[in-house]
C-alpha cells in the first residue's frame, strides 16, 4: 500500500496525514493559500477529497463531480473561491 506523507517542516520527518483516505492512490493535492489547514487531494477513480485540518482528517467532496480520476487541482489564486480539477473527463470547477 502506499502511503500518503507531510512534510514536519524543513527539517522534520514525514508522518502519515492520510487518515479517512484508507488505501486511495492520491494523484493530486492542493493547499488553500488562505486557509493554510484546508487540503484539497484528487484520486484514481475516487474523485476529490477534502481536509479541513491539515489531513488528520478527509471527507468526499465530490457533488456535481462523481468518481472521476483527478489528475491535477489548481486554486484560483486571485480569489481563493474556486477550484478546478483536470479529469478523465475535462476540466470541472467548483466554489469553495
Amino acid at each position: 500500500m502506499r502511503r500518503r506523507m507531510a512534510a514536519e517542516g524543513v527539517s522534520g520527518s514525514w508522518r502519515s496525514v492520510n487518515s479517512g483516505l484508507g488505501s486511495l492512490q492520491i494523484r493530486a493535492l492542493d493547499v488553500d493559500p488562505q486557509r493554510h489547514d484546508r487540503v484539497y487531494a484528487g484520486t484514481s477513480g475516487r474523485g476529490v477529497y477534502v481536509s479541513g485540518d491539515g489531513g488528520a482528517s478527509w471527507e468526499v467532496w465530490n457533488e456535481g463531480l462523481g468518481n472521476l480520476w483527478v489528475k491535477a487541482l489548481a486554486m484560483d489564486v486571485s480569489s481563493c473561491d474556486v477550484l478546478y480539477a483536470g479529469t478523465n473527463d475535462g476540466v470541472w470547477e467548483r466554489a469553495v
